[in-house]
């Protein structure tokens, strides 16, 4: 009986955490804190990396394809720094180095006339970090009609630059607010 007594002494007595075992604790939450930091950080900066090549992965290749049916039909094109330009029926730029951020392109029909597309980039307001890529049919150049509602092809583009290389092919320059940037290039069919 006296030795039940100390037993039971013994596990009154032992009521809480050694030094040992309260550091090793300690040390296996500091672990598990900073695992989880490590893997937080790195999830964001892989969130971050994928929203940077979105315009690039899922745009692109949209744009590609709308750009393609648009531009497979055209027999001509002229650049111009903007819409009015295109529509009051000035010239366009004619120079290699000249940039324009509006595309007129022109369709021959088989009944001989002619129809036109205005390709167009609208520039960001102030605020906005990107702005828009936008086809409209156009019945004519001077004094055009709209045709139907605008298309919108993009509105994730910061800058759209139509430029004209050296051997005559379109270059189509898209950049988005991230400065990812993809040119698309294409002539003019006869």
């Amino acid at each position: 009986m006296n030795q039940q007594k100390s037993i039971r002494k013994f596990r009154v007595i032992r009521r809480g955490f050694t030094l040992i075992e309260a550091t090793v604790a300690l040390v296996l939450i500091l672990l598990i804190a900073a695992t989880s930091t490590t893997l937080l950080t790195q999830q964001f900066t892989y969130f971050r990396i994928l929203q940077q090549q979105n315009f690039l992965v899922q745009d692109a290749p949209v744009i590609n394809n709308m750009l393609s049916r648009i531009l497979s039909q055209a027999d001509a094109f002229r650049i111009h720094r903007n819409a009015i330009e295109a529509f009051d029926g000035s010239p366009g730029l004619t120079n290699v180095a000249d940039n324009g951020n509006t595309l007129l392109i022109g369709y021959a029909q088989a009944d001989g006339s002619r129809l036109f597309g205005l390709l167009t980039f609208i520039p960001p307001t102030p605020g906005q970090l990107t702005g828009q890529l936008q086809f409209t049919n156009v019945d004519n150049v001077g004094g055009a009609n709209v045709l139907g509602t605008p298309w919108i092809l993009s509105s994730r583009v910061a800058n759209v630059d139509f430029s004209i290389d050296a051997d005559g092919i379109l270059l189509i320059t898209l950049q988005d607010q991230f400065q990812s940037q993809i040119t698309y290039a294409g002539i003019a069919s006869n």
